[in-house]
């Protein structure tokens, strides 16, 4: 009977045994998936946002090589392009240049220097391969459903919250494009304007209201002297 009781005191032993190292293996994986999780979070919260100052990491007030590196470290292209696809001048009357990447996983770039190749970036406009909506990137909403035709983008739903930061217009006055506008105050003492524009309301029909195109970001007209004056070597 002892030997019976012995043997039997060691099989729990044992099991408790190994019931410690499963639960120490149980541990060791929910604490690998919480530092995954957690750098996941990290780099969701690092990630920019379509609603920063920037395209791809161009900045207004970058100069030639900076805009051009940022270009080929933030693209989601691969092989990252090493140059533009095209350079042209603005006006004859300018100095300004304008350089496009046309085949971008993005989209297609454009940035203006002013001043040349000794400039600095003064615009830069992405215009998307694939076009978020109005209600991706939280903007404020332009009319009913009847206006835009698209229940998730309706005034009429109220569970999403919108960015009010953004004024709404249109880019000209023949009012084929609408146009979200916010401007942003810099410590050097003028202002960006960071805009994004829909389809074209004349040929893309009720759905070209609710879609995104284009990101502009800019001087805000008005500030081009404050801009120069801030960017102008001592």
């Amino acid at each position: 009977m002892k030997e019976s009781g012995i043997v039997v005191k060691r099989i729990l032993v044992q099991k408790i045994a190994n019931h410690g190292a499963w639960l120490q293996w149980a541990l060791v994986v929910v604490a690998l998936l919480t530092l995954a999780t957690n750098a996941q979070e990290r780099r969701k919260t690092n990630s920019p946002s379509e609603h920063d100052n920037q395209i791809l990491g161009v900045r207004i007030g970058m100069n030639v090589s900076d805009a051009l590196k940022a270009v080929f470290e933030h693209t989601a292209t691969m092989p990252a392009p090493q140059k533009p696809d095209a350079l042209r001048k603005e006006d004859k009357n300018s100095a300004d240049i304008r350089v496009i990447y046309k085949n971008l996983k993005e989209g297609e770039i454009q940035i203006v220097f002013a001043g040349g190749n000794t400039g600095v970036v003064r615009e830069v406009m992405l215009t998307y391969a694939k076009h978020p909506t109005v209600s991706d990137l939280h903007l404020p909403l332009t009319g009913s459903i009847s206006a835009s035709g698209d229940v998730l983008n309706s005034g009429l739903n109220s569970g999403e919250r919108f960015d009010d930061r953004y004024t709404i217009g249109f880019t000209s006055d023949r009012k084929t494009e609408r146009y979200w506008w916010r401007d942003e105050q810099l410590k050097d003492g003028y202002s960006l304007r960071i805009a994004f524009v829909s389809g074209d309301l004349k040929s893309g029909g009720a759905m070209a209201e609710s879609i995104i195109t284009r990101k502009l970001v800019t001087v805000k007209p008005g500030d081009e002297q404050r801009f120069w004056k801030a960017v102008k070597p001592k």
